[in-house]
């Protein structure tokens, strides 16, 4: 027998030809008459070339070039059998996906899913589900939120034990929140337990919980068997329940809090949010007040920013102030006509704000520091009287 390309082996139901793929970047072909037979035909040859090759590796001293071409040898053949049973590319043919069925959730474990649900509703069944978790009982189900109790958070929280804090959200969440924004709470700290050190000026920290939350809490999900989309809201609130002052206080600009504020889970997240705010013992004013005005401006905003397309301008940028200042900065050369603002700048700007009638409330600069760009602003007090 030959072991060199393109050679030909022979089985008892006719002929399969190959052709060395790590050479030719070719999958192996196989020649027959039809696919039925082709399949039992490449069935047998794997079957053929693996029996040959345990011989050779039982032999006293087996040679090495010999084992290494039968191994490309079965390689081949197993990729021309997995081409005709449709689990591979081939030469020509399209891509089969490959779709992991996932595992049916264990019953005991959703009937806990259910049970907690139930618990989690009311202020009496929050009290048994704290009794349960101290005892031990939801172990098994839920040991990430067991590992909660006892963990310290310092003297600077109102409630030192993690898990006490955990549960003193609920009384803060607002009357007849979904089951989703329910798990979203018991689970929004769990990443606490894995991060928690003591740092030598701010005392116990727990940088990044929120992430390490986040990559923990998708198992919880998936072990108590919830579905994708109840999954995704659940953990889009363990991952993002620190994010609100960081994205819409600690910057002027409002694309980035725009988009965040358009997820579809962000409703959900400021009931979370508000509700650990007030259960570490703060007031998420400021947090409401940004997302109002954010709001109430869209529609403005939305206006301003046809401004920055029909100038056609290289590069703009939005800001809304805590003052209620809003600023569209505007970057064009052309946009300057002698060292003043180009007539063609208000006249768009004027027609953007048409409907809003503030025509004659705003004002227009150019930037001392780089005179390709042109800001406007305008006051919010002048949308809203009596603000």
């Amino acid at each position: 027998m030959s072991h060199v390309k393109g050679y030909v082996r022979t089985t008892k139901q006719g002929k399969l030809a190959f052709v060395h793929s790590f050479e030719n970047k070719h999958q192996p072909q196989v020649v027959g008459p039809n696919k039925g037979k082709k399949i039992a035909q490449a069935k047998e040859l794997v079957a053929d070339i693996a029996r040959e090759l345990n011989d050779h590796l039982a032999t006293k001293n087996p040679d090495k070039e010999k084992t290494a071409h039968l191994k490309i040898e079965i390689a081949q053949a197993k990729g021309a059998l997995d081409s005709l049973l449709g689990l591979g590319t081939g030469r020509g043919r399209t891509p089969v996906k490959h779709v992991i069925k996932p595992k049916a959730p264990n019953p005991g474990m959703l009937k806990i899913r259910d049970t907690v649900t139930e618990l989690l509703r009311t202020e009496g069944g929050r009290k048994e589900f704290i009794e349960k978790i101290k005892s031990g009982a939801f172990a098994k189900s839920l040991p990430e939120v067991l590992n909660l109790y006892g963990v310290e958070q310092g003297e600077h929280h109102p409630l030192p034990d993690a898990f006490d804090h955990t549960m003193e959200l609920f009384k803060h969440l607002p009357a007849g929140a979904s089951d989703n924004v329910l798990w979203g709470t018991l689970l929004h700290d769990i990443g606490k337990a894995e991060t928690q050190y003591l740092h030598p000026t701010r005392g116990v920290v727990f940088d990044n919980h929120e992430f390490r939350g986040f990559q923990m809490v998708k198992k919880v999900l998936n072990r108590l068997g919830f579905d994708k989309a109840d999954a995704t809201e659940i953990a889009f609130l363990v991952k993002h329940h620190g994010d609100l002052r960081v994205r819409l206080l600690k910057t002027t600009s409002t694309h980035e809090a725009d988009k965040f504020i358009n997820h579809p889970h962000f409703d959900a997240l400021m009931k979370v949010h508000q509700a650990d705010v007030k259960a570490s013992g703060r007031d998420p004013k400021e947090v409401i007040t940004r997302h109002a005005d954010l709001k109430e401006t869209l529609p403005i905003r939305t206006d301003l920013l046809k401004v920055a397309k029909d100038l056609h301008v290289d590069d703009h940028e939005m800001e809304l102030f805590e003052d209620g200042t809003i600023a569209l900065h505007l970057q064009k050369k052309s946009l300057i006509d002698k060292d003043n603002v180009h007539p063609k700048v208000r006249a768009a700007i004027d027609a953007a704000l048409k409907t809003h009638k503030l025509t004659d409330k705003y004002e227009v600069e150019i930037d001392d520091d780089n005179d390709s760009w042109v800001s406007v602003y305008f006051d919010l007090a002048d949308l809203t009287p009596g603000r």
